[in-house]
C-alpha cells in the first residue's frame, strides 16, 4: 500500500519546490490512494501522470487546485467510479486518459 503524498515528502521536495513543478510522472509506483489534498501547492502542475497504478477511487477535490492542468493520465489503475466534481476545477484540461480501468460508466 503506497499513498503519494508519503511519495512526494519523501522524494525530499519543499513546498516552494512543488509550487514550481510543471510536470510529474508517478508512473507505476503502486500507488493505491491519493489524499484530496497533496496536490494543493502544486498550482503550476500543467501534466500530471499518475498511469498504472493501483487507484480505485479519487476523491472529488483531489485535483481542485490543479486549475491549469492540461494533461492528467489515470489509465491502467483499478478506477471503477468517478465523481462529477472531480474535474470541476480544470477548466484548460485538454487531455484526459481512463483507458484500462473498470468504469462502466462516465
Amino acid at each position: 500500500m503506497l499513498n503519494l503524498q508519503f511519495l512526494l515528502k519523501n522524494k525530499g521536495h519543499s513546498e516552494e519546490q512543488l509550487r514550481k513543478l510543471p510536470f510529474l510522472n508517478f508512473f507505476d509506483n503502486q500507488i493505491n490512494t491519493v489524499d484530496e489534498r497533496v496536490f494543493e501547492t502544486c498550482s503550476n502542475l500543467g501534466t500530471l501522470v499518475l498511469q498504472n497504478n493501483n487507484l480505485t477511487w479519487l476523491h472529488p477535490n483531489t485535483f481542485k487546485q490543479l486549475t491549469i492542468l492540461t494533461r492528467l493520465d489515470l489509465g491502467n489503475n483499478q478506477i471503477d467510479r468517478i465523481d462529477v466534481k472531480l474535474f470541476e476545477k480544470c477548466e484548460n484540461l485538454t487531455q484526459l486518459k481512463l483507458n484500462n480501468n473498470k468504469l462502466t460508466i462516465l
